[in-house]
């Protein structure tokens, strides 16, 4: 590339739209982590309760009761050259952080603990 010169977007050319097939990035108004607070703080309220419930009722039965915990994080898992990694282990701290807080704050004394991994 030569110097002074602006990178291409997905599109091709600066500031252009991305060809038909590509997509851009999204833009993220909201972290997961902010995401979850807001959706936990609006359950609070009789207000929210009412569209939550009719979103959940709008789903139908799921067939599979089980939650799926460790499914969902083989299906998503990030590479340890990945430049999603910072994010995904800022938003665990913080998530950690949150939930040490929330013991603390009961008045209960906070153990962590690791799990063994056994390959």
């Amino acid at each position: 590339m030569k110097p002074g010169a602006k990178k291409s977007k997905p599109g091709g050319k600066p500031n252009q739209p991305p060809a038909p097939g590509r997509r851009r990035d999204p833009v993220v108004l909201l972290s997961p982590r902010q995401v979850a607070k807001f959706n936990i703080a609006l359950q609070r309220m009789r207000i929210g309760q009412l569209p939550v419930g009719a979103l959940r009722g709008l789903g139908g039965k799921s067939r599979n009761t089980s939650w799926g915990a460790m499914e969902m994080f083989l299906g998503n898992r990030v590479a340890p050259d990945d430049r999603r990694k910072e994010t995904v282990c800022r938003n665990l701290e913080a998530i950690l952080r949150d939930i040490v807080q929330a013991g603390v704050n009961s008045g209960e004394k906070v153990i962590l603990n690791t799990v063994a991994v056994i390959p």
